[in-house]
C-alpha cells in the first residue's frame, strides 16, 4: 500500500476500494463492526465512507430510489466524522451507468 500510495499522487489518480463489513466476536462494548482485510486500508486511506442504504424514496406506492446515510469514518483532507443523507433517485443512478459507459469522445460532446 505504501508504494501504491506514492504512484497514485505522482500520477494524479482517486482509487476506491470498496470492502464489507464483518461482525467482531464477543464484542461487549464498543463498535462490534470491522471491516476484513487488516488494516493497511484503514492506515492509508485519506478518506473513509460508511454508506449503509436505510429506507425507500417512494412516489406514492412505487419505489423510486433509495436513501442512503454517509458517515465520514476518517478524513485527513476536510473535518471527520460528519453525516448526512442522500437520497438516491434509481433513474439517475441508471443515467450516469448509461453515460459512464459511453466512450469517451460520445461524453465530451454532452
Amino acid at each position: 500500500m505504501r508504494k501504491l500510495a506514492g504512484n497514485l499522487k505522482q500520477s494524479n489518480t482517486l482509487l476506491i476500494f470498496i470492502n464489507q463489513i464483518r461482525m467482531k466476536i464477543g464484542v461487549m462494548f464498543g463498535n462490534p463492526e470491522t471491516t476484513t482485510g487488516g488494516n493497511a486500508l484503514k492506515f492509508y486511506a485519506s478518506v473513509r465512507l460508511d454508506i449503509r442504504r436505510i429506507g425507500a424514496v417512494k412516489e406514492g406506492d412505487n419505489v423510486v430510489g433509495s436513501e442512503t446515510r454517509v458517515k465520514v469514518v476518517k478524513n485527513k483532507i476536510a473535518a471527520p466524522f460528519k453525516t448526512g443523507r442522500i437520497p438516491d433517485p434509481l433513474r439517475r443512478r441508471h443515467q450516469l451507468l448509461r453515460r459512464a459507459g459511453r466512450p469517451r469522445r460520445e461524453r465530451e460532446a454532452d
